[in-house]
């Protein structure tokens, strides 16, 4: 008798899980669409075109990839969060998007915990830069002079990581600069080269073909060590700020209400692209690297980053 009954609710539950997944809607069974909230130009929107291209071909329909820069990437963040959570729509993130801007635009209009990462892209070095017609030739140089003119530096900015970066800079030099705001990297990098403002954060690999080619001059690069294409870039530490270390990293999220099942396989066919060997060899042509984390440790590097720039920013 007991068989019996063991035996029936097995049964029952397995037609429960059934009819479950009967319910769940096909996945994809349309265009995918990627949002990047920053304009074109920068290092992430090259990277999601590439992510997208491969994820194209694990999914089996058109991946497409949409810029809607503006409000410190709020705008493309809301715009995404808007969509129906059925993992047609994906939001391409950098870090700072995730635990930068919320804590510096009152009002931001969504919430982080909104957001569920299925995969982590990329990661490089953030390196101030200069124009190359500055008179500023060291870190040293540019605290000096923004001390002497009461603060009035223009510091070029059109991510939350470099704002990031911007604050940790100000923080250990003890120092303020007036920030210049961009969409995006184009018309910011546009203006440093042209000496509109002093000095500006950039990833490395987007500003490795303007150092390389006498467009600007690097004044620190904010990592632990020192690059080995660039080696006579010296690092944040060297210059006395040990304080100022900063991995820009990016990666790709979903609407939080987006059904489980939908969201694993999302997460499945996102780790199969970015975890290539074609995107491992893109990032290295670029001077950059895969993040190369799981969906836990990226967790647990998310936590551990929003507790370090919610008491940095405050």
């Amino acid at each position: 008798m007991k068989s019996l009954m063991r035996c029936a609710l097995i049964c029952a539950a397995f037609f429960v899980q059934t009819a479950a997944w009967a319910e769940t809607p096909a996945f994809p069974d349309k265009v995918i669409r990627i949002v990047v909230p920053l304009g074109g130009g920068s290092g992430l929107d090259s990277s999601t075109r590439k992510f997208a291209q491969l994820l194209g071909e694990q999914a089996k329909q058109p991946v497409i990839v949409e810029n809607k820069p503006g409000a410190d990437a709020a705008i493309g963040i809301r715009d995404a969060l808007s969509a129906p959570a059925d993992g047609h729509t994906m939001i391409s993130l950098t870090g700072g998007m995730l635990y930068m801007t919320p804590f510096l635009i009152k009002d931001v209009g969504y919430n982080p915990h909104d957001i569920e990462m299925v995969v982590g892209l990329g990661a490089s070095d953030a390196v101030l830069l200069v124009n190359s017609g500055s008179k500023l030739k060291t870190l040293s140089d540019l605290i000096e002079e923004t001390k002497r003119n009461g603060g009035n530096t223009f510091f070029g900015s059109y991510s939350q990581s470099f704002r990031g970066a911007r604050v940790m800079l100000e923080k250990a030099a003890r120092v303020k600069f007036v920030e210049v705001p961009y969409k995006g990297a184009g018309q910011m990098t546009t203006d440093l080269v042209g000496g509109a403002f002093s000095a500006a954060f950039m990833d490395l690999p987007s500003a490795a073909p303007l150092i390389k080619g006498g467009k600007v001059r690097a004044l620190a690069l904010a990592s632990p060590s020192r690059n080995a294409v660039f080696p006579d870039i010296p690092t944040f530490a060297e210059a006395g700020y040990p304080g100022v270390n900063l991995i820009v990293w990016s990666g790709i999220g979903i609407s939080r209400k987006t059904p489980k099942p939908i969201a694993e396989r999302v997460r499945s066919m996102a780790a199969a692209a970015a975890n290539s060997g074609e995107m491992a060899q893109f990032y290295k042509d670029r001077n950059s690297r895969a993040l190369g984390m799981d969906t836990t440790q990226l967790s647990k590097f998310i936590d551990e980053e929003t507790t370090l720039y919610k008491e940095l920013l405050k």
